[in-house]
């Protein structure tokens, strides 16, 4: 494998469990006790990064329930257990985490809150909806990033029944 994709490797791997686990640059900078530059740096290929850079950032990911497989043949191998999937929930439901520009409702998270309050028999803003819509009406007309998390939060709730 040449130096190039092993290189965009590791700029993806750091970008997708970094993102599994809901930091942003700064965040992960401040847990790897780097400047943020050497993050941005690493992860849009203009530099490499040094061995115990990577090794400390496998560590910090594994403590927050992200693994890395490096080595899976050609492949990159993400996996975040369920403890970094419950973290990344209250992040990104988190209004005040959020950027100005980014901060409203979420369409998906609003109904999962909806449908939480349906089941303790509360009533709020989407409780009628809530009850109209089932989950595969509405993976359709959402999609991206909380789709997934949607899902997720779905599956989660159906173990628990």
């Amino acid at each position: 494998m040449s130096s190039l994709k092993k290189n965009v490797k590791i700029a993806v791997a750091l970008r997708t469990a970094r993102a599994a686990i809901g930091w942003n640059q700064q965040e992960f900078a401040d847990e790897m006790a780097v400047a943020k530059s050497t993050i941005a740096r690493i992860e849009t290929l203009e530099v490499s990064p040094k061995a115990d850079l990577l090794l400390q950032a496998m560590e910090i990911f594994s403590k927050a329930g992200v693994q890395v497989d490096f080595f899976s043949g050609g492949n990159l191998t993400v996996v975040a257990d369920t403890q970094a999937l419950d973290n990344a929930e209250l992040r990104l439901m988190n209004e005040a985490l959020r950027r100005s520009d980014r901060k409203g409702p979420l369409t998906l998270a609003s109904e999962e809150v909806a449908r939480q309050k349906m089941l303790m028999g509360k009533k709020g803003p989407l409780t009628e909806l809530s009850q109209q819509l089932a989950p595969q009406d509405i993976s359709p007309i959402i999609k991206g990033p909380l789709s997934e998390l949607g899902e997720h939060l779905l599956r989660k709730r159906k173990a628990k029944d």
